[in-house]
């Protein structure tokens, strides 16, 4: 059987694509009419990962860059990362978080070095 993502509202191929991506790992699309839209990610805590484009204010581009911001359920700011650079700073991210460091404040300082992540 094959797998279908289809858009609602489809865009150019590679923007379905990217869209696609997102929705097979879990996000969902937070909008608030007239300020922004974002790739929302639950976690099993109920923090939650929001994903922008590196202004904030829309779904990012399909190969990034890309911003993170991390939130409690009390919608408390974990974490902010203005620039992620590729993909896979982005998977890495979502990865720590499922194995449940969400609420440590070491979430994206593995590489202190790294000019992909920075912290407040």
């Amino acid at each position: 059987m094959r797998d279908f993502c289809v858009s609602k509202h489809p865009q150019s191929p590679a923007t379905d694509r990217a869209n696609c991506t997102f929705q097979r790992l879990g996000f969902t699309v937070e909008h608030t009419p007239g300020v922004s839209r974002a790739w929302r990610y639950d976690f099993t805590d109920r923090s939650y990962l929001l994903v922008t484009d590196v202004e904030g204010y829309d779904l990012p581009e399909p190969g990034g860059p890309y911003s993170a911001t991390w939130l409690s359920a009390r919608n408390e700011l974990l974490e902010f990362i203005p620039e992620l650079l590729q993909t896979k700073d982005l998977y890495r991210i979502l990865r720590r978080g499922q194995r449940g460091t969400a609420n440590s404040t070491a979430l994206f300082r593995e590489d202190p070095e790294s000019p992909t992540t920075h912290n407040m």
